[in-house]
């Protein structure tokens, strides 16, 4: 129905026919909608497999509309048998969510099985006229916007042809060292020359059992693979080459791994996209509008507000399948036309994973190409794909509309059971048995030969010559050589600088562990050497205090960035390849946040231990002491971010911190003297922060300080230096052979120094672990 005025909320009506119709002669379904005696008919063509139809409600938003659904099926004789029936309402207060009608038979002779016809309608809210308007003159910018983004791809026709991708084994024969180069290398080709073709409006599923090569399949389209893998063959996005800057321009590609930062809210996780992602010409308000469109779209407003959370039961956060949409919202921004969907459905129940396949359903009949791999889908879940891809050792096993696999698999003597899930069939049909290899893998190989061989498969092949030639020439060069919309250097700062701040405001557990971490090991050290007197004895007292000092800011701040910077590597990696943000732009802001944070834990730290220690209480010695902790902390904060941007996990970056602190440690200046070094040592020692901020912790103390001696006279200012090895704290610089002018040279300048090389270090690490595909 069209209307000339829009007022109430519209109705979507999708009807879509399920695989399994067993009929003898011709079903069609009779669907009338009625409103204040308005009705309207649809016959349904066996034909087709689906129909769209869209109905506006009248102004009064308390009116509601009744569905009614009549099956039935043409007899040779001209005569219509009813068949099943359903009826349904709906009202404005529905706005947002899609409505089911259940079919109930009523075709004593059980020629039509439950679920044939299914009617899914969706309410949509368009408010008023006022703010419709308004809403299509955003939708029409951002249209444009899109439209100088994608170019000449607003929308994707792929096709690939004998693709294939080879892997390089390693088959640990002999130990590595006595091996020759190549020795034990064995090639394993996991595809071999498939072929097929996605357009736009149709939502394909690639299925195959476990190691059949699906993923693999779907990393190779969309240029996701390792680069230790060989590929071979062409793959064409509407007849041009494909390049992974083309990729990354017009596709979104949604991984099995759902990664945030925990901490944000479902809205700023949303909005962080949107920022650094949308046309950088739309404004802040717009780009809110759009966020807010695809909540709606994804039925993700009421968790809006929710936290994300942390798995594990770190922190309680959205659902799995809210995990799931978020994941499709956060592509769908840009509203690309063309998706990759690694395992929608992975780890969620039968109703959720009906509820995201649903969504993404939706958004195909939208025009766009949307691919996706699912594991054994339920049959309500199969039902909704328009295209199958069927991948069994490599090779493709059929590929077309999921109605004519039932067809060929029956034509070469593998019929579906009456009842019966076709995924389940193709996938217990393709599937490799233990135990009976031989014959299972004889039969794949004959399933491949009669598909290769079929019409069905010169259908396919003859579709992407046709398309591919009807296409070539179309796109321009400058097409292609356009970068995407990316966010300026500084919006890339602000953006990341907000994630990183909002990220430890609202962690207070990892906040309150480091206060707590801070008081105990200065409590422990003051308590330890509470109150030490200045004498003879004490020297030995105070230079284990400060290098105890020393050693507590490195290992605390070290080990805590070793567990929580490669948390958020795996989410790192993936804004990085989707181009929202380069590497200094998510460094710089963390690492001056870090700053902010570490300044008042390693002053408090220092302030404890200066307190209760007896230590000079004199303000310029407080705040030498208090600088000199901030900087070694900061110092063990970059040699931190470095070796755990090096190893890229807990496990690794745990195992690595010994090795890599222990020996800077034994050459701190406490355990060795300073002239007992062996010259093979020198470049460690050289290069330990822990001698140079010890040093600094020794001159700031012992200079200039009057030690007592046993003999001393203190009410006649006496002072006996007989036997008195450290009458003044100089001489227990010499003893150290410390200059007392080191204090700012070469102290402090190279722990300034090293700071600022352990933090380039740290992000040329983390460069080559989220940009190289290893």
């Amino acid at each position: 129905l069209s209307s000339d005025t829009v007022c109430g909320p519209t109705v979507k009506i999708l009807v879509k026919r399920a695989t399994n119709l067993k009929s003898t002669s011709d079903p069609y379904a009779d669907i009338t909608f009625q409103n204040h005696s308005k009705k309207t008919k649809v016959n349904y063509d066996s034909k087709i497999s689906e129909w769209n139809e869209e109905l506006t409600f009248p102004c009064s938003s308390s009116d509601s509309m009744k569905i009614n659904v009549k099956v039935y099926d043409r007899e040779i004789n001209g005569s219509d048998r009813l068949l099943a029936k359903g009826t349904g309402n709906i009202n404005s207060s529905m706005q947002g969510h899609w409505h089911g009608i259940d079919i109930k038979l009523i075709d004593t002779q059980k020629q039509l099985t439950s679920g044939t016809i299914a009617l899914w309608i969706l309410v949509e809210d368009n408010d008023n006229i006022g703010r419709k308007k308004k809403e299509d003159s955003f939708e029409k910018k951002l249209e444009d916007s899109g439209a100088n983004r994608f170019g000449i791809f607003s929308t994707a026709t792929l096709t690939w042809e004998d693709l294939k991708v080879t892997a390089s084994i390693d088959t640990g024969k002999g130990p590595a060292c006595c091996r020759k180069k190549n020795d034990s290398i064995t090639k394993k080709e996991i595809l071999k020359g498939v072929s097929g073709i996605c357009k736009p409006g149709t939502f394909m599923a690639i299925m195959g059992a476990s190691g059949a090569g699906k993923t693999t399949l779907l990393n190779t389209l969309a240029k996701k693979n390792k680069d230790s893998l060989k590929e071979s063959g062409k793959i064409l996005i509407n007849g041009q080459t494909v390049t992974r800057r083309m990729l990354n321009k017009i596709t979104a590609y949604v991984q099995q791994e759902d990664f945030f930062i925990g901490t944000l809210t479902v809205e700023e996780v949303l909005m962080f996209h949107a920022t650094l992602r949308m046309d950088p010409k739309l404004s802040d308000g717009e780009k809110k509008s759009r966020v807010k469109q695809v909540m709606k779209e994804l039925g993700l407003t009421k968790i809006a507000k929710s936290l994300c959370g942390i798995p594990g039961g770190i922190l309680r956060g959205i659902s799995g399948g809210e995990r799931k949409r978020l994941s499709v919202a956060c592509e769908l921004l840009m509203n690309p036309p063309l998706l990759f969907i690694d395992e929608p459905t992975s780890g969620l129940d039968s109703f959720m994973a009906m509820n995201i396949v649903r969504i993404i359903r939706k958004l195909a009949s939208a025009n766009r190409t949307i691919l996706c791999t699912i594991h054994q889908p339920t049959s309500e879940v199969f039902a909704m794909f328009d295209r199958l891809y069927l991948v069994s050792e490599g090779g493709c096993a059929y590929t077309g509309t999921c109605q004519d696999g039932l067809s060929f698999f029956r034509s070469i003597g593998y019929p579906c059971p009456e009842n019966f899930n076709p995924a389940d069939h193709y996938i217990y049909t393709l599937a490799i048995i233990p135990g009976s290899e031989k014959e299972c893998l004889e039969r794949v190989a004959s399933i491949k030969d009669q598909y290769a061989k079929s019409e069905f498969c010169k259908v396919v092949e003859n579709d992407i010559v046709e398309v591919n030639e009807s296409m070539e020439g179309m796109v321009e060069d400058k097409d292609l050589k356009k970068k995407r919309n990316q966010a300026g250097f500084l919006l890339q700062f602000k953006a990341n600088f907000y994630r990183s701040a909002v990220n430890l405001v609202r962690n207070p557990g990892y906040t309150r562990i480091r206060i707590f971490q801070a008081i105990v090991l200065s409590l422990l050290g003051g308590l330890a050497y509470i109150q030490l007197d200045n004498n003879q004895e004490s020297f030995q007292d105070k230079s284990g205090l400060l290098f105890f000092l020393t050693t507590t800011l490195t290992f605390g701040n070290v080990f805590t960035q070793t567990q929580s910077i490669p948390m958020e590597i795996p989410i790192i990696k993936r804004e990085y390849r989707n181009g929202m943000y380069k590497t200094l732009s998510y460094f710089i802001p963390k690492v001056l946040l870090e700053m902010v944070y570490l300044l008042p834990l390693s002053v408090l730290q220092w302030l404890l231990l200066w307190a209760l220690s007896g230590l000079r209480y004199e303000v310029d010695v407080f705040f030498v002491g208090a600088l000199n902790s901030f900087i070694v902390g900061l110092v063990s904060v970059g040699v931190g971010y470095a070796i755990s941007c090096l190893a890229g996990n807990v496990v690794v970056a745990g195992a690595l911190t010994p090795l890599v602190i222990l020996p800077f440690f034994l050459f701190g200046g406490l355990y060795q003297n300073e002239e007992s070094t062996p010259p093979y040592f020198l470049p460690i020692k050289y290069a330990s922060w822990f001698r140079y901020g010890f040093s600094t912790y020794l001159i700031n103390e012992f200079k200039g300080l009057k030690i007592d001696c046993p003999g001393d006279n203190k009410e006649t200012g006496f002072r006996n230096l007989t036997g008195c090895l450290f009458p003044t704290g100089d001489k227990v610089l010499e003893f150290y052979h410390i200059d007392d002018g080191d204090i700012w040279f070469p102290n402090t300048f190279s722990l300034l120094v090293m700071g600022v090389l352990f933090f380039a270090m740290s992000a040329f690490f983390l460069y080559r672990k989220i940009a190289l595909r290893k």
